[in-house]
């Protein structure tokens, strides 16, 4: 996932919805989230909504059939989201939004991310 200002019409893009991380479908055209599972309709963007992109997918790793090597149905990914702690954080403290913020491991103080 590449942290990019702007998702194109098409993208698929992790953002902050009204204070919930949602991966979507960004349609640009009709301001409109679209979901992959069918099952979901899709969500508009109103004015009033809070919607920040914090993140285009630009690779995925998916399992598209059973595999011999993989034990029942497990499926391992590694996500590299660039400052998604800082993201995760100016979530539940909006007034950090706009301001640098640094997030720190628990056990030896180590900056795990940082957004600026």
């Amino acid at each position: 996932m590449g942290r990019l200002p702007d998702g194109r019409n098409g993208d698929v893009i992790v953002a902050n919805f009204n204070g919930e991380f949602v991966c979507k479908i960004l349609d640009t055209k009709l301001r409109v989230l679209h979901s992959s599972n069918q099952q979901y309709q899709p969500v508009t963007i109103h004015e009033y909504d809070y919607f920040s992109i914090e993140g285009v997918v630009t690779r995925s790793i998916r399992c598209h059939r059973q595999s011999p090597l993989l034990w029942g149905n497990w499926m391992f990914a590694l996500v590299d989201a660039n400052s998604f702690y800082c993201s995760a954080e100016q979530v539940f403290r909006p007034d950090w939004r706009g301001k640098p913020v640094i997030v720190l491991s628990n056990n030896d103080g180590m900056i795990v991310a940082a957004n600026r």
